[in-house]
């Protein structure tokens, strides 16, 4: 039988068990929350080891990365494959900066072009070009497949239960107020 990990155990054995410890040891010195420390550091290790997955499962000329992935998925589920720039970045929940950015990488890669508003000259839409088009006709599979793949060790359950612990927490950030540390002065 597959040994599977259960998501209640404190502190399962994993390749972060000798970081954990250490960790716990640190925050235990300093009055520190290691249960929120160690979330943190586990959710922050997974985001970027997911990252590192996906821009390794699509070599080629094309640079696949999430954020352009997110792009372009969310313009080709548009009926006419486009998106004002500003509304994107909204949707998203990334800076003017980064949507500039992502569109120019796309654009220089003849994925997606900028194109006026039709109707209001102030606002530029990005456009799936044709290249753009069957691009993502031929990723989207492949994508789905590797997320399934990913996926597959956590029951629908599972699955569910995070989404909604981590929304919980995305409310939660939400709410709070930072009061900025006063920088160190050595």
């Amino acid at each position: 039988m597959k040994n599977e990990p259960v998501l209640d155990d404190p502190l399962p054995q994993t390749d972060m068990t000798h970081f954990r410890k250490s960790l716990a040891g640190y925050c235990a010195a300093r009055h520190g929350d290691f249960e929120s420390v160690n979330l943190f550091v586990t959710l922050k290790r997974t985001v970027n080891e997911l990252n590192g997955i996906l821009e390794a499962a699509y070599p080629g000329p094309l640079r696949v990365t999430p954020g352009r992935i997110n792009i372009l998925m969310t313009l080709d589920t548009r009926p006419d494959k486009r998106m004002p720039l500003s509304e994107l970045g909204e949707f998203l929940v990334v800076t003017r900066a980064n949507i500039t950015g992502l569109v120019d990488g796309l654009v220089k890669d003849g994925l997606v072009r900028r194109i006026d508003h039709p109707e209001d000259r102030r606002m530029v839409l990005a456009e799936l070009t044709e290249k753009g088009r069957k691009f993502i006709s031929w990723f989207a599979p492949r994508h789905q497949a590797l997320v399934k793949n990913l996926g597959s060790c956590l029951s629908s359950d599972e699955k569910n239960r995070i989404v909604g612990w981590l929304d919980c927490l995305r409310e939660h950030i939400r709410t709070i107020t930072i009061n900025p540390i006063e920088p160190f002065n050595g």
